[in-house]
């Protein structure tokens, strides 16, 4: 049945992009609108002449969502770039489709290591930090990849990446490397392993909860440092949210009623910048993406994310007895701490929804990462 679904997915994404691109017209210019669906229109019609005969897992998913991220970038008036990305990567993907020889895994996973330590320093040293953190995540899916299969290489990795972290002051990307480290033990580990990755997921959880309702203890941790950067974390990670906080009024506004959730079936709201700050054109539309979309969207953005969140599961189960694995666990937990972030049911990280939000460097490396399974999945090779 997913592997239908799949191939239904990667054939017909740019018909389905279509029906969001007419949902999106009234509030978009003329122009834009009829070269994106003459775009569109033409990948549909390769499609239908070159149809893939394989499923793939991802291929058909991440184009479709970055398909839909460039139409709703264009309607918030965000920077395109993530438009040029994706087309780049459709055409990608073609060529990756009619290769006569692909690429090893491991060939493809040192590449990717090798590229995102660079980087990783480049981002550093021209003050970029958000590529430094993006090419972070890189750094640990090659690390898993190319070493050992064995627990410690796993550790390793994260170990390492957490370090690269650190240097940039990132804390939020930290949590998806983890939990997706830790779903790679309960996946390959054995019963030792998976039963010290219980005890250690459920201590961590019992002392966030002894800090959240021990008022004392949060105090005193406020009071290590007057950093504003640290007590913006103390906050996110442990709901201190005041009244006045930009997630807090930007929920209250997304959080529609159903009158108007209904209105945003027929189409959707008049474009306003409701995040008001100098970072608003960055920030909006990456951060807080799933918000801004609600807001727009009313229920369409809830069904979309539901559908990725299936298809992410569907492939971690598909690949649940390889290293690959690792690709699309990441994508799964980096879309369920964004959207539960947004929806303030999980501290907010300030994290990019994958393929959806206006983040160029992050989208461009999940599409590395999503064209490195599809090319194992072509030449049918389940292990690095």
């Amino acid at each position: 049945m997913m592997q239908k679904l799949w191939l239904f997915l990667e054939r017909r994404a740019e018909v389905l992009a279509l029906i969001v691109l007419a949902y999106f017209a009234p509030h978009l210019s003329g122009a834009f609108s009829l070269v994106y669906a003459a775009v569109l229109t033409s990948a549909a019609v390769w499609k239908q002449l070159h149809p893939p005969m394989s499923p793939s897992t991802l291929t058909g998913l991440c184009t479709f969502l970055a398909e839909i991220s460039g139409i709703f970038m264009a309607y918030e008036h965000a920077p395109l770039f993530c438009v040029f990305i994706t087309g780049f990567f459709v055409f990608f993907f073609r060529l990756i489709r009619n290769a006569p020889a692909l690429p090893g895994v491991r060939t493809n996973a040192l590449l990717l290591l090798v590229g995102s330590l660079a980087g990783y320093f480049i981002g550093a040293f021209v003050g970029k930090t958000v590529w430094s953190i993006a090419f972070t995540e890189a750094v640990f899916v090659s690390g898993i990849l190319l070493l050992p299969h064995n627990p410690l290489s796993v550790l390793a990795a994260l170990a390492f990446s957490g370090a690269m972290l650190l240097l940039v002051g990132e804390t939020g990307t930290a949590m998806v490397l983890i939990l997706t480290a830790g779903a790679l033990l309960l996946l390959h580990g054995s019963m030792l392993t998976k039963y010290l990755t219980c005890l250690a997921g459920l201590a961590s959880f019992a002392a966030w909860a002894f800090v959240y309702l021990e008022g004392g203890i949060y105090q005193s941790l406020w009071r290590l440092s007057a950093d504003a950067s640290w007590r913006r974390m103390l906050q996110r990670l442990f709901f201190d949210y005041q009244n006045t906080d930009q997630l807090v009024l930007l929920r209250r506004l997304a959080d529609r009623g159903m009158r108007d959730r209904l209105f945003l079936l027929i189409a959707p709201a008049e474009p306003v910048q409701i995040v008001t700050n100098s970072t608003s054109t960055y920030t909006a539309v990456s951060d807080f993406c799933y918000s801004l979309m609600q807001f727009s969207m009313g229920f369409y953005p809830m069904i979309l994310v539901a559908a990725a969140i299936i298809l992410y599961a569907a492939a971690v189960n598909h690949h649940r007895h390889s290293r690959l694995v690792v690709i699309p666990l990441l994508l799964l937990f980096q879309t369920v701490i964004h959207v539960f972030g947004n929806k303030m049911l999980f501290p907010f990280s300030g994290i990019p929804l994958p393929f959806l939000s206006y983040a160029d460097s992050f989208n461009t490396l999940f599409f590395a990462m999503a064209a490195l399974l599809t090319c194992a999945e072509l030449q049918g090779e389940e292990e690095a």
